[in-house]
């Protein structure tokens, strides 16, 4: 009986020094880029991002102050503003060599997201 109860004890003791289980989050993305060229010489970019419905749904939340079931404009607006802004620490995660030389692209000079049948979509890039 005393090894029951010193086994127990054991136990419960490792039960509460066990760290909690925690999961980063993941985002899926299904992701449309274009190059623009003028003149045979790459101009800039643009870039559509369509986010998955889960994250989407998520990401909207309190961005219906009217209460019509969709997201309002200006509050995407305001959306799109942050996700563009943010990304620029990663470069957008846009990547391109020009004769072996990363490229630079300047900022993007338009960005824009909408929310239809679920799914957020944002649309960004410079020329």
């Amino acid at each position: 009986m005393f090894r029951l109860r010193r086994f127990l004890v054991v136990l419960c003791l490792l039960m509460g020094w066990g760290a909690p289980a925690a999961a980063h989050p993941h985002v899926w993305i299904v992701a449309r880029s274009e190059l623009v060229f003028e003149d045979g010489k790459l101009m800039g970019f643009h870039q559509t991002w369509t986010f998955d419905p889960a994250y989407s749904a998520i990401a909207v939340l309190g961005l219906d102050s009217h209460h019509s079931g969709k997201p309002d404009p200006d509050q995407l607006a305001e959306l799109a503003k942050t996700y563009v802004e943010s990304l620029e620490e990663w470069s957008y995660f846009t990547a391109v060599k020009v004769d072996g030389a990363q490229a630079e692209f300047a900022r993007p000079s338009h960005y824009s997201q909408t929310f239809d049948r679920g799914q957020l979509t944002l649309r960004f890039g410079a020329d």
